[in-house]
């Protein structure tokens, strides 16, 4: 399964609002060199899912001219009816470009947090969108609304664009509009299009992972200034019913997304969502407020489901919110989009953090000296802004690169969000650089952890258990289950109140040999409670055993991390003993995808009835084709 897919595993049943997860402004990682253009932005966004890649902050533009949310941040002309000139592409750009596969990766390393595809960018026959020098989008992803706006209306016009655009051999219209090369099809619709495919094709149980977008609304400066101020547009400019945020959402990811609807039809009743699931699916209490009401119905005033419920419970894995605002876009109709994007900030929490020597933090950091969640020290939805002095890559090896700074910011409890190009490439021209984020943010194993050990050695079914070690800075690595050490044991189910057992013992004997009254044999679920779990070992009485057991073995199937002595491995077929992916459908829909099964397979049989008696054709040998889960 490897580190992520594990630590996500043991996740589970954190809400979403405290899961750390790192996160990419895509002006910065995918456009600062001013090019939008689809088939290296397929690649550049195609690129950051598969690296690990989970929150993703967009600037998207209101085009009044052609009504439509565009990546560009000027108004791209109208259509031309017929092309002007022509360049020669060597790839395709279409959403088929950003197809994923449940496969290997193409490259030969290993990726280690996706199974999918790194893209590599291929040139073209034209040197102007490769060396371009053009700035960066005119507004940051992480910055205030611009303060430059103007106060002009601005109508719809029709008005015919001055710029010559050039064609792709696919007929893609480039334009070049002042510092920007944009596409007449690179849109919000589009790059929507190849999220949803990935949610799609990843959507079993061993891939699915929850994606944040936070969408950042700007006006696009005019045509013929395309590097100035944008207008504001008039009432009749705004988006209509239409072109709002959430129809571009609901027609394009419907089936995906969890919504601000969705999360109050939950928290009003409990008994019949959350807790009405699985208790594996069920987000920890500890970490929220519950209150019981007539019916002894149980609700929450600002609960969040777990990673499991949205994922496999609902299979609905996208949340969308709002980021800042520019002043020209205060009057679009935020109201019929708020049962399908959550509000401003509300999935996307600031908070600073200082960096000092190697990595460390000096301030920001959520541990302190309480043990409980407190309104001073809450970190939910906690997002960190990557310093730049924080990211040294050029004198690392981006292919196995981790930083120290993201780590700790990791174990403080807080997520972190790039904002910045590294090494002066986009993902799409230099993938390799951009995965030490999402590489840093493994909390829970050591470097080369959980290790293979193979099945000729003598121990090898015994070295299946999880210690945490001390000399590798509290990450884990994996350990004889014979040996004994001291346990970890939570203390009244309380994600950061830890205690030492006084006794070693083996993994097999760790939940009786130590755990006193009120607590219990376990494991850290987040890179904030592994910190509390480190700092109690660090500070008890365990003589020069720098290991402690931890509640995670992979005994029932090699490589299969779970929680608990007698757990089974969930991703194992017994009858031919090979990990199985199951996909993720949720029961109704189940319900509904079997009866059209047998009514389509009664149509079938009926027509093929008649068909024989009438002598017209045969089946063939095969039987009917069908498409097959993603494998």
């Amino acid at each position: 399964f490897g580190d992520l897919q594990s630590q996500r595993d043991l996740s589970v049943s954190i809400p979403v609002n405290f899961a750390t997860v790192p996160g990419v402004s895509l002006s910065a990682a995918c456009f600062s060199s001013g090019n939008y253009v689809t088939n290296t932005a397929t690649k550049c966004f195609s690129n950051l899912l598969a690296l690990g890649y989970r929150r993703f902050v967009s600037d998207v533009y209101w085009d009044t001219g052609r009504l439509a949310w565009n990546f560009c941040p000027a108004q791209i002309p109208a259509p031309a009816s017929s092309p002007i000139s022509e360049f020669s592409s060597s790839s395709s750009v279409t959403v088929s470009t950003a197809q994923f596969t449940v496969r290997a990766p193409s490259f030969s390393q290993e990726i280690g947090f996706s199974t999918f595809p790194l893209l590599q960018r291929q040139a073209t026959s034209t040197s102007r969108l490769e060396s371009s020098t053009s700035p960066s989008a005119r507004t940051s992803s992480s910055s205030s609304p611009a303060s430059s706006a103007t106060g002009r209306n601005a109508t719809q016009s029709s008005s015919p664009s001055s710029s010559i655009p050039s064609f792709t051999s696919n007929g893609d219209m480039i334009f070049e509009l002042g510092p920007f090369n944009c596409s007449s099809s690179l849109d919000l619709v589009y790059m929507v299009s190849i999220m949803s495919d990935y949610l799609g094709k990843s959507s079993n149980t061993l891939q699915a992972f929850t994606i944040y977008l936070t969408l950042n609304l700007h006006a696009a400066a005019p045509q013929d200034d395309p590097d100035g101020a944008a207008d504001t547009p008039d009432d009749s400019s705004l988006p209509d019913p239409s072109n709002l945020l959430s129809n571009i959402m609901n027609t394009n990811a419907s089936s995906f997304l969890y919504t601000p609807q969705d999360l109050n039809r939950d928290r009003t009743n409990l008994n019949d969502t959350w807790y009405h699931v699985d208790f594996r699916k069920q987000p920890d209490p500890e970490y929220y407020q519950t209150d019981v009401g007539s019916g002894n119905v149980r609700t929450t005033p600002n609960g969040w489901p777990s990673d499991s419920y949205v994922e496999f419970q609902k299979a609905e894995r996208l949340m969308v919110g709002f980021g800042s605002v520019d002043p020209q876009m205060t009057k679009y109709n935020f109201s019929g989009d708020e049962h399908i994007i959550f509000p401003r900030n509300y999935l996307f929490e600031a908070h600073n953090v200082a960096y000092g020597a190697n990595g460390s933090i000096v301030s920001g950091c959520f541990k302190g000296r309480s043990d409980s969640i407190t309104s001073a020290k809450n970190n939910s939805w906690a997002v960190s802004e990557v310093q730049q002095r924080a990211i040294t890559l050029d004198s690392m090896s981006p292919s196995n690169a981790t930083l120290p700074a993201i780590k700790n910011l990791t174990a403080c409890g807080a997520s972190p969000f790039l904002n910045t190009t590294l090494l002066g490439k986009t993902a799409d021209s230099d993938f390799s650089a951009y995965g030490a984020i999402p590489r840093s943010t493994i909390w829970s194993w050591g470097p080369g952890e959980p290790r293979n050990v193979s099945s000729s050695d003598d121990n090898s079914d015994r070295i299946r258990c999880a210690v945490l070690d001390l000399s590798l800075q509290g990450h884990w690595r994996v350990e004889d289950c014979n040996k004994r050490h001291n346990s970890a044991c939570r203390v009244n189910k309380k994600p950061y109140e830890w205690h030492i057992s006084g006794q070693k013992s083996s993994y097999s004997s760790s939940a009786q040999a130590g755990c006193g009254d009120n607590e219990a044999f376990s494991a850290p679920r987040t890179g904030l409670e592994n910190a509390y779990l480190f700092d109690a070992f660090s500070n008890s009485d365990h003589d020069s055993d720098l290991a402690l057991w931890v509640d995670f073995n992979s005994l029932d199937r090699d490589n299969c991390w779970v929680v608990g002595l007698n757990t089974s491995c969930p991703y194992v077929n017994d009858s031919d003993a090979e990990r199985t992916r199951f996909v993720v459908v949720p029961t109704v829909a189940a319900v509904i995808v079997f009866i059209l099964a047998v009514l389509t397979l009664f149509v079938k049989c009926a027509a093929n009835r008649q068909n024989s008696r009438r002598g017209r054709r045969r089946r063939g040998e095969d039987g009917w084709d069908y498409e097959g889960v993603p494998s």
